[in-house]
């Protein structure tokens, strides 16, 4: 049987109605739970720091992707750093090995 194939927006819109589904099952739970929305942060702050990396690698200029993004070429110079260029964006705070 063959796989149907997704769009990434497709699949970008089924996880944002899944997450928004984790925050209500969350709000609804005991708080302890809670701790399951930063699993998804680190998870999605992965996704974006991978992105921009690969994208940076092929050539893409940080100017256009704060064009598509609708911020500024500082600002996503600031939230996702070169790699080994030694500053910390606001994503690096996670203490964990990943």
């Amino acid at each position: 049987m063959a796989r149907s194939f997704r769009e990434t927006p497709e699949v970008a819109a089924a996880t944002a109605r899944m997450i928004r589904a984790i925050g209500r099952r969350v709000g609804e739970e005991d708080h302890t739970s809670i701790e399951s929305l930063q699993v998804l942060q680190v998870a999605l702050d992965d996704a974006w720091r991978h992105a921009i990396n690969e994208h940076r690698r092929a050539g893409t200029p940080d100017r256009e992707v704060a064009e598509l993004l609708g911020i500024t070429r500082q600002a996503v110079q600031y939230r996702w750093p070169w790699p080994g260029d030694g500053r910390q964006g606001p994503n690096e705070w996670r203490d964990d090995d990943g």
